[in-house]
């Protein structure tokens, strides 16, 4: 038979086992990024062989410690499959680009890759 004194004590024992970890030192790592990562494409969105529409998301990147979202408008957004077929997406808000409802539908086992035209010019793939 376990004595009250015998539980108290193995709850100060499993107690003192969990408070330990719990409350041990933790040095926070924030490294100095400067401005090395500020001002760069941000694209968001996926294809799936469900039914769209499907969506992306165009912005740029902004300071780590001042989170901003910085929507890119004006962009020529193409979903294109190794069969050739392509859908270009349409602007829906500002930085949002989406398919039709009824356009390309992504299939397991095939190849897919986006293409965005900048306003400048610039081809990224």
């Amino acid at each position: 038979m376990v004595s009250s004194n015998g539980k108290i004590g193995v709850f100060v024992l499993l107690t003192g086992i969990l408070y330990f970890p719990l409350n041990s030192c933790i040095d926070k790592y924030w490294p100095d990024l400067g401005s090395k990562y500020e001002q760069l494409l941000v694209v968001d969105g996926m294809i799936s062989n469900h039914p769209g529409p499907y969506t992306i998301q165009l912005a740029l990147s902004s300071n780590v410690n001042i989170p901003e979202f910085k929507p890119l408008s004006g962009y020529e957004v193409i979903i294109a499959d190794d069969l050739n077929n392509e859908e270009t997406l349409s602007e829906i808000e500002k930085g949002v680009y989406q398919t039709s409802p009824d356009g390309m539908q992504g299939t397991v086992g095939r190849s897919y890759k986006l293409i965005i035209n900048s306003p400048d010019d610039d081809r990224y793939e």
